[in-house]
């Protein structure tokens, strides 16, 4: 007990601490007394770090304590992991740091002092020039390469490793991404391997929901919504994504798009689209749209966008002739993504946001041709929060803002339904003004499935528009419910139940989802 007892104190920092302990016997009972006086603790006096230095300063620095202050082994100990890896992370990855000799001074009185004497061997730099590409079947190698190329003449850290195997994962095209330790090719080049594993590049995202009767007399319909997704056109890279959507009985959405990544070979990712939404007999809408998204780095990227957006109301609409509307939109965006997953993520943030001005030239029968500027600003924000190996929390904001000297039924956001404001009928509100929060607690059942609660809180404004017929509207609406995700054979298959402000058991909307990987 003794020699543990003053290890403790040597190692605190207490060199000069006066230890006795007594002990005496009292028939079958033992007696232990101690008594410690610890003493002045120990200062550093100095710190001489020799070998391969580069930087004294820095390496210094590295320790987190100076001449003068405290001295204890957890101290020298996170001194050291510093050292390594600061080097590390300079492409050192064989750096030793080793401790040559420590002098102690222990006076009668006065304050004891310690002198180090540390001894750093850097190794070898590893600087990556090669990437070995393994495992990929279907993709093309070059669409890998050109995603680590930038890590070309980079000293290898663990951190890089990290980099790299996140550009790759953003890709959604592998299952799994393994990367090596350093090595040396038969070029004597330092580099890695990656191994990956294909996943099923092509994507079925299927929604059906069911809205019963509000009244009496009437007979609830089926909602639906097909969204379909090539991912990896001929194992380039390219994807070819096709959307229907309908939402009643007379309104329905048709949308396709194209993504041609890495255009004239330089991460830059144009996308282009086509969507038509008939919204009953209100109106028509046709929209045209190109957007460049360049990635910053592993989590953000920026993105600038041109859409041409055509609205015709007919007459029976406005009872005098068909009104109709073309608005030129230029949009600058940015995406900030920390997930570690981005189909069940468990951790990091989600961030994308765009903001879209142009002119607007408008017909309205009787009235004329008016020109005016239409402004349109979307947020989309979500965050995990992991409590345990099997709960997270997902915290979400989703807001949308349009403006206009004039707006009509086609520029106003929807909302209500399972992607936004859960609890409520597909598409229910309209409005220029639309701001939802929602919490979702998750609970995973493996690795892709999981069952929630959520809670949804809704805000819905509309500035009213004499020419166009629009009335003020403020509305502020909450929505929860339970549901549960499942993996299976035929893919993720997702079951939810809502209910809105005034609902009953009997009126609560249930929601089947279906997600199936190709």
């Amino acid at each position: 007990m003794e020699d543990s007892l003053r290890k403790i104190l040597q190692n605190a920092g207490y060199l000069s601490h006066i230890l006795k302990i007594d002990e005496s016997r009292q028939d079958s009972v033992v007696m232990v007394k101690v008594d410690i006086a610890p003493g002045s603790p120990a200062s550093i006096a100095g710190i001489t770090i020799r070998g391969q230095v580069d930087d004294m300063h820095v390496l210094t620095e590295m320790f987190r304590f100076a001449a003068g202050e405290q001295y204890s082994i957890n101290a020298l100990g996170s001194g050291i992991n510093a050292l390594l890896q600061w080097h590390e992370g300079k492409g050192y990855p064989l750096v030793s740091v080793i401790v040559d000799s420590m002098s102690a001074t222990v006076p009668i009185e006065g304050t004891p002092a310690v002198e180090l004497f540390i001894t750093v061997q850097k190794g070898e730099q590893f600087l990556l020039e090669q990437f070995l590409i393994e495992g990929n079947k279907e993709t093309r190698t070059e669409v890998i390469e050109r995603e680590v190329g930038r890590y070309r003449g980079v000293p290898f850290s663990p951190s890089v490793a990290a980099a790299i195997r996140q550009r790759i994962n953003r890709l959604q095209l592998f299952s799994m991404v393994d990367i090596s330790e350093p090595m040396i090719f038969d070029d004597e080049r330092f580099g890695l391997a990656i191994n990956v594993t294909e996943t099923n590049y092509n994507r079925f995202d299927g929604v059906l929901g069911y809205v019963p009767a509000s009244q009496s007399g009437e007979k609830g319909y089926f909602t639906g919504a097909v969204d379909l997704n090539f991912r990896n056109l001929f194992g380039t890279g390219r994807r070819l994504g096709v959307r229907w959507f309908r939402e009643r009985i007379q309104t329905e959405e048709i949308e396709m798009r194209y993504l041609e990544p890495w255009f004239f070979s330089i991460p830059l990712h144009l996308e282009a689209g086509y969507s038509s939404r008939k919204q009953d007999s209100t109106y028509f809408r046709t929209r045209y749209s190109l957007n460049a998204e360049y990635p910053l780095n592993e989590s953000f990227s920026l993105s600038f966008s041109l859409e041409s957006m055509l609205i015709v109301v007919p007459e029976i609409t406005t009872n005098s002739g068909s009104a109709k509307s073309n608005t030129t939109f230029y949009g600058i965006g940015a995406l900030y993504d920390t997930r570690n997953d981005p189909v069940t993520p468990i951790s990091g943030l989600f961030i994308k946001t765009m903001y879209q001005s142009g002119p607007k030239s408008i017909s309205i029968p009787l009235i004329g041709t008016q020109r005016v500027t239409n402004q349109r600003l979307t947020l989309d924000a979500f965050g995990y929060i992991p409590w345990s190996r099997r709960s997270v929390t997902q915290v979400g904001v989703v807001g949308k803002k349009t403006t206009a000297g004039i707006l009509e039924p086609g520029d106003l956001y929807l909302a209500g339904g399972t992607l936004l404001l859960r609890g409520y009928r597909e598409n229910e509100f309209t409005g220029s003004s639309v701001l939802v929060g929602s919490i979702e607690q998750r609970f995973l059942l493996s690795f892709r499935s999981y069952a929630y609660g959520f809670v949804d809180l809704g805000y819905i404004g509309l500035r009213g528009q004499q020419e166009t017929g629009l009335k003020e509207l403020h509305l502020n609406r909450t929505g929860y419910g339970l549901g549960i995700r499942i993996e299976s054979g035929v893919g993720l298959v997702g079951i939810s139940y809502a209910l809105g402000e005034g609902d009953t058991f009997s009126t609560g909307k249930i929601h089947f989802r279906l997600v199936n990987e190709f």
